[in-house]
This record gives C-alpha cells, structure tokens and sequence, in this order.
C-alpha cells in the first residue's frame, strides 16, 4: 500500500489522515516563506481532495510528543511516490517548527484538517492547538475585523479584534479571528501563516464571508520590529487620521509610526499585496504590524483610536 490511512476522533472533529515520507529540501523552494512551504505528490494531494495553495498539519510522531506545524502547499511533484518535500531556510527552522535536528527523511502524518473544531479556547490552550472563530452580528455587516494570529502567535492582537468588535454598532461587524498555542513556547513556528497565503479552503469560517466585500477590512497584526506600520488599500486621507489618532492614543509611549503612504514601512509589511487576505475582503482595507510593547500596552487604545475614526463612517 502507498498511504496508511488512519482515522480519529480524539478531541477534534473525524478526519482523515495519510501516513507519507517528508524529505526536507532547500533547493526546491524559493526564498522567502519557504520554511512554511511544502510541495506534495500529485496522489496524495488527489486522496486528501486538496488543491494548491491549501494548508495542511504535518505531523512527525515521536515518543514524547507529536510536534506539528501547518503549511502550505506551493506545487506538486510526480518524482517520487508518498513523498512530501519539505522547506526550510536554515536547518533551525525544522528544528523549531518539528522538532528535527536533522535534515534527514522522516516519516510522519499529513492532516487536511488545519484547525481544530468544537473545542474552548482554555481546552485549545491546554492542548496547545489551533482554532478558528468568526463572530458576526449581521450578514449586512459593513467591516471585518481580523487576528489571522491571535493567541500565543502574535500575543494580543486577538484581543484588539475582540474589543472592536464589542464596542463598535451591533450589525456592523464580523470578526475571524483565528488562535494557536503551544504550552512549551514556539506557538508562532507551530502555526504561523503568512497572510497572503491563508486560503478558505483551510478555514471554514473564513470560507463563510470570503465572497462578501465589506466596505473596510481591518487586520491586526504583530511584528518584532519596535514600531508601528500602518498600510493597507485603505485611501492616504484615512490611513492619516488614523495614525493621528494613534499618536494621539499612545502619545506617552515614544512608539514611532511608520506607513505605506511615507514608504518607510518595511515593503513585505505593508499590506499592499492582493493576495493578502485583508485585502480579499474589501477593497479599503488597514494592516496595522505592531511591536509587543504596543500590542501589550496600548492595545486596546490602538484599537479604540481606529473605532474612533472609523465608527462615523460605517452608518449611512
């Protein structure tokens, strides 16, 4: 048999699972995000119903845990039979995100569930998994407010989402919120996608509201820059008042702002990208990257100062 095929229930939803041999590989991928890159057999991809551009869990078993990581499916290959090619930059990064100190084949489990469904949050913590929640009051709902990476990925921009959604009208708002833990620490290796690569096909919520267009999309975001960067589709007159209020929010903090519009924000950060799921969402969108001090201590102000000025906007 090619594929061992295994099924489960154990605190997530039933699915199905394939037993392959992953071969990490640097010279198949393209810098950038490679190590959050895969390039998977064409039969394999048929039997799990995945198409490119999805994201999947690999799974490397072991004796004391079951290190994982989620990503995403670049292209496909027809050299060798039950073989996943696996990314990465330095040799770290399998270290980090699978717990590998080698660059050697293994063999593990390719899971088409990414996230896991119908748990708490605490459970979801305690267990160090990943979940999706999409919140909205309306199908009318006139802004999308997102933490791609919220939990212990990018720590409190979960939070921002939350507390904008509460505070703003009550069928004004949709949030898709998605969260990742890891008890151990690495949370951000285990389960970090790069937002021009989430796809719906992963995300079920997000699958629900993908074809909406709302009038903003705001996505909250962390960096490990000390700063501020403020982009987006979002027209230069918003995106100003914006970082004015921001100023004005955080003015004791000594946090620099940095935007697209005054190009001094770092070019992958900016949010200019179409692929970028903010983006997908509406046409005037805000990708806000901040620093932990910003994020931990004026979070919920950054958040507030955005309601303030988008709030008046949103009724007709």
């Amino acid at each position: 048999m090619l594929y061992t095929i295994m099924h489960t229930n154990v605190d997530r939803e039933y699915y199905e699972s394939l037993s392959v041999e992953f071969t990490p590989n640097i010279n198949k991928f393209r810098t950038g995000n490679r190590r959050e890159h895969c390039i998977v057999d064409k039969k394999i991809l048929k039997k799990l119903d995945l198409k490119v551009g999805a994201q999947i869990r690999i799974i490397r078993p072991s004796i004391h845990d079951n290190p994982m990581a989620i990503y995403t499916i670049i292209g496909i290959h027809e050299e060798n039979l039950r073989t996943v090619f696996v990314g990465y930059s330095e040799p770290e990064d399998l270290k980090s995100r699978l717990d590998l100190n080698t660059t050697e084949s293994f063999t593990g489990n390719i899971d088409s569930q990414v996230i896991t469904l119908g748990i708490s949050e605490k459970k979801a913590k305690e267990q160090g998994e990943f979940i999706e929640l999409l919140k909205k009051k309306s199908d009318k709902a006139k802004i999308a407010i997102l933490a791609p990476h919220g939990g212990d990925i990018e720590r409190y921009t979960d939070d921002q989402a939350k507390y904008m959604y509460d505070v703003l009208s009550s069928d004004l708002a949709t949030s898709w919120v998605c969260k990742g833990f890891r008890p151990t620490g690495g949370a951000f290796d285990r389960w970090h996608i790069t937002s021009t690569e989430i796809s719906e096909e992963s995300f079920p919520g997000l699958k629900s509201i993908i074809k909406r267009q709302f009038k903003y999309a705001i996505a909250f975001h962390g960096w490990k820059h000390d700063d501020i960067c403020i982009g987006g589709s979002m027209s230069t007159e918003l995106k100003k008042d914006i970082k004015h209020a921001i100023l004005k929010a955080i003015f004791d903090s000594k946090i620099q702002i940095h935007t697209d519009y005054e190009k001094d924000c770092i070019k992958d950060f900016n949010g200019d990208n179409p692929r970028n799921i903010v983006n997908r969402l509406s046409s005037q969108s805000l990708q806000i990257e901040q620093s932990v001090k910003a994020r931990k201590n004026y979070g919920i102000k950054i958040a507030q100062a955005i309601v303030n000025v988008l709030d008046p906007l949103l009724v007709d």
